[in-house]
């Protein structure tokens, strides 16, 4: 990392640590904001974050906490990417955290 990057990174207020890199892209691990992630998860979930984005979030537990919609952890940026990417694609199928989203029959029942 480069001395104008890290300036940049102390001037918001963030570290780098030269020796953490992502072991599944390589890329560095920044503190960043990232989301926290509740509930029970499925294992295609589970699988996919630790094949290809175990540096994009942090596991919240069962208990939602209102107030705790992110927290700061030392994250890999391709990593936030691919997790986003990996959400939204599972969101237009229905399917997230390995359970299926039906929808309601016709006549209510």
């Amino acid at each position: 990392m480069r001395a104008r990057e890290l300036l940049l990174l102390a001037a918001l207020g963030l570290t780098a640590c030269r020796s953490a890199r992502c072991e599944v892209h390589g890329d560095p691990l920044i503190d960043r904001e990232v989301p926290v992630v509740y509930g029970l998860m499925g294992g295609d979930y589970l699988d996919a974050r630790d094949e290809l984005f175990p540096r994009a979030d942090a596991l919240g537990g069962c208990v939602v906490d209102p107030d705790r919609r992110t927290t700061v952890r030392a994250a890999c940026a391709t990593c936030v990417e691919v997790a986003r990417h990996w959400r939204s694609s599972r969101l237009r199928t229905r399917s997230f955290h390995g359970f299926e989203e039906r929808e309601p029959p016709l006549d209510g029942r």
